[in-house]
């Protein structure tokens, strides 16, 4: 019984470290696309100045 009971908390926590690993990979591919978008505002803006 005690072994199942290991198995089973083994388990529940490399699930939660896989889940952790994903999750801190979207936020990273969130923090890139931002990083993007402000890129692209930044070159947009400087193009209405331009044209003004």
């Amino acid at each position: 019984m005690r072994g199942l009971l290991q198995a089973a908390d083994e388990k529940r926590q490399a699930s939660l470290a896989e889940l952790s690993a994903k999750h801190q990979k979207n936020i990273e591919s969130l923090e890139a696309q931002l990083n993007d978008a402000l890129s692209d505002r930044s070159k947009a803006d400087e193009s209405i100045s331009s044209l003004q």
